[in-house]
This record gives structure tokens, C-alpha cells and sequence, in this order.
């Protein structure tokens, strides 16, 4: 379950737990006949699937919420009016424009009216059939399902190399009772109606955990008050599917730390459809929120005539700021660890070591209510304390049992 940062549910009042939706990335291939139509129709889509009104991957086939058209165009940050043609754009109902000219509908949803209750909704496109599994030969056992043959193939070699059993990689028709998203492959092929409405060179496969909070129509601009629109909502779905509030690894290894990302933002602005211009007015909200921070990676000299120093293209940083504070919920079990390191020290050694414990307990005292709500790591304030209690004149082997990065294995 997802975490609303700490100063978007004291602003927003919004709740602790914002839950997630699997969003299949194919949808962000889209490309329709017109430049608008990928960001019109990902700001259909989203908040249908955020919203339960439309099926995100791994569903059940049979549970669908009933929402308004109002709900739905506010969370996507507009008025009812824009929302409902966008849907009827995307649906069976044509749409006209300001001169009365026919535009032509693309039916990639459908929409069923009924009389006094909100319009059932769904997908007007072919389901996957097939995907992968890793099985263990000798007793048949899945150990993971897959949506490309490649990334099935990966897992089962490092299973052989851990388990030393041999495993094998399976082609298995879905589970009826789950909804799951087409294959872009299933989506371009000539028999299905609109395949030219699908970019062919879109690359990605399978689906992204999105948060919630994304979407919650009381996300506004603090200075104006208005409500945000479907760009900067996107903008930060988008992120998460680039593996923003994700940790890689490399054997064994960290190579992308949770909270960071290097990318280019022209490849963020084609993902979501829109210009980079915009992509940066929507970090500008964003930043002031103190959710996301912009940075350039490298900067090139300037001039000897005294010109600034300016920056180079490339791919910029991305910060999540609420990972890289220290917060309330982060000072509340480091209170419930510091009192139990203290219970066991005395269970241990009784109480000839009360003084210093006394003395151990203000210093990390002091230092909470110092870092708490700054942009710290609970890590970073380990070292500190760790220094401060060694100044102090504390015992080392009472740091070694108080601090948990000098703590020895049990």
C-alpha cells in the first residue's frame, strides 16, 4: 500500500494509505489521428482505472465501480463538460467541433447509458491470451508469471543458479476471471479494427503500480487554488512508471536508489504527449509542493569574458523530495526502536549504566525534534548520532547496541 507524503495529507487532508492501481503502459501507445489524442485519451483513462470505473490489470472481470462523470472529470482536472467529450471522443458517440464539422470517433472504450445511474464503462479492445511462466521441472510448481519471453528467460536462469534445480519457461493461456490488457503486437495487427491508431515503435510491456493520490481532486496549486489538470497528474504517473519510487539492483548492488532518477525529459513529454514547455510548467507545480525537484546533472564552464556557467543538454535528475525527508511516521519508530535498545541494555547489564542511558536518551532527544520534517535520511541521522554520542563521551559498546549502522549482528 502507497504512502500520501506527509505534507500533501496535511495541506490536501488526505489519508495515510492512497492505494495503487496497475496501469498497463501499452495505453501510453496510443497515438490516434490527431497530436492531442494520446494526452486526451490517457486523461480519459486514468482516472476511470484510479477511480475503479474502468479495469486496470489483474482485475477482477466482474468488479466495477459505478462513478459519475463529475467525479471522474474532477479528478482529471476539468470540467464535466471537457470529460464527457473526451469520452464520447474515445467512444461510440461523434463528436463535433466549433464549425459543426463531423470529427470521427476512435471506439477504443465503450459506454453503455442507464437511466438514473452513472454509465458502465469498458475497453472496446482484444485481451491477452497467453503469457509466461517460470516452472520448476521436477515438481511442476509456477514460480513466476511473465509478461515478455525475455524477462521469464532472465528469472529462470538466476533460479537455476540459486537453486541448482532446473526450471523451464512455459506458455500459459490467462485467467478468464482477470482482466488483462492486450499486447501492443495484438494491438497494431491489420484484423483489428483501428491498429493504425497504435505506435508500432512504443517499446514497453506489461504494467506500473500508480498511486492514487495522484489523482485525488483536492491536489491544487497552493498559490492560485485551483485544482490540477490532467498534465501535472500524468506528468507524475509517468515518473512512477520510469521507476521513480523504485530501487534497482545489479548483483547485489544498488544501481538506482529509491527516489532519484536520470532521464530525458523529451522522453517523459512523448510518453504523456505533450511538449517539454509544458512538462516544465508542471514541475514548477509540482515543486512547490516540495514533491518533485528538478536537477541538471552536469554544467558546462562559462566563458572567460565573465559569462555564467550554463547547462549542458542531457538527461536531468528527478528528485522525490518526501523520500528524502525525515518524517513524523519516521521519528515515531525511531522513539519505539530507541526504547527498546534502552529496555534491553538494561535487561542485560541492570542498571549501572542508567547514567549514561539518561544521557543517551537527551542527545537523541534533541536531535529528533532538530531533524525531524528536514530534508534528511533516517540513515544520515544515525551517523549524526552516532557522532554526537561519541563527543559526548559514551560508552562504545552502548553505541554499538544504541546506533543501528554500528549494531553487530545478532
Amino acid at each position: 500500500m502507497a504512502r500520501t507524503p506527509e505534507t500533501i495529507q496535511q495541506r490536501f487532508h488526505l489519508p495515510a494509505e492512497c492505494g495503487v492501481r496497475a496501469i498497463p503502459r501499452v495505453h501510453h501507445a496510443f497515438r490516434g489521428n490527431r497530436s492531442s489524442d494520446r494526452l486526451r485519451y490517457l486523461a480519459t483513462v486514468y482516472p476511470a482505472i484510479v477511480a475503479g470505473s474502468l479495469h486496470g490489470e489483474g482485475s477482477p472481470i466482474k468488479w466495477q465501480k459505478q462513478v459519475t462523470q463529475k467525479e471522474l472529470a474532477a479528478r482529471s482536472g476539468c470540467a464535466r463538460p471537457s470529460y464527457t467529450r473526451n469520452l464520447s471522443r474515445f467512444s461510440e458517440k461523434v463528436e463535433s467541433n466549433r464549425r459543426k464539422q463531423a470529427i470521427e470517433p476512435l471506439p477504443v472504450l465503450t459506454r453503455q447509458r442507464r437511466f438514473g445511474q452513472a454509465n458502465h464503462m469498458g475497453f472496446a479492445l482484444p485481451q491477452r491470451e497467453e503469457m509466461f511462466v517460470v516452472v520448476e521441472t521436477n515438481s511442476g510448481r509456477q514460480k513466476g508469471t511473465f509478461y515478455a519471453q525475455q524477462a521469464a528467460a532472465t528469472e529462470c536462469e538466476r533460479l537455476e543458479r540459486v537453486t541448482r534445480e532446473p526450471h523451464q519457461v512455459e506458455l500459459v493461456p490467462v485467467d478468464k476471471r482477470e482482466y488483462r490488457m492486450a499486447t501492443l503486437a495484438q494491438l497494431i495487427d491489420a484484423s483489428n479494427p483501428g491498429h493504425e491508431w497504435w505506435d508500432e515503435s512504443f517499446a514497453a510491456e506489461g504494467f506500473k503500480q500508480t498511486s492514487c493520490w495522484y489523482w485525488d481532486p483536492r491536489i491544487s496549486d497552493p498559490d492560485t487554488g485551483k485544482s490540477f489538470g490532467r498534465v501535472e497528474r500524468l506528468v507524475m504517473s509517468a515518473y512512477e512508471h520510469f521507476g521513480l519510487l523504485e530501487e534497482f539492483h545489479d548483483g547485489g548492488k544498488v544501481t538506482k536508489p529509491k527516489g532519484i532518477l536520470y532521464i530525458h525529459q523529451a522522453k517523459v513529454a512523448a510518453y504523456v504527449g505533450i511538449s517539454v514547455r509544458r512538462l516544465y510548467d508542471a514541475h514548477k507545480k509540482w515543486e512547490k509542493l516540495e514533491v518533485l525537484r528538478i536537477a541538471h546533472d552536469r554544467r558546462k564552464p562559462g566563458s572567460e569574458d565573465g559569462q555564467p556557467d550554463r547547462w549542458t543538454s542531457g538527461p536531468q535528475i528527478v528528485l522525490y523530495v518526501p523520500t528524502r525527508k525525515f518524517t513524523m511516521a519516521e521519528e515515531q519508530d525511531e522513539k519505539v526502536r530507541m526504547k527498546a535498545r534502552e529496555q534491553e541494555i538494561i535487561t542485560r547489564e541492570g542498571l549501572r549504566r542508567q547514567a549514561q542511558l539518561e544521557r543517551v536518551r537527551t542527545i537523541h532527544q534533541e536531535l529528533l525534534r532538530a531533524w525531524t520534517g528536514t530534508e534528511r535520511t533516517i540513515g544520515t541521522f544515525w551517523r549524526e548520532l552516532d557522532t554526537a554520542l561519541t563527543d559526548a563521551g559514551i560508552d562504545e559498546d552502548i553505541i554499538c547496541k544504541i546506533v543501528p549502522i554500528r549494531r553487530p549482528p545478532e
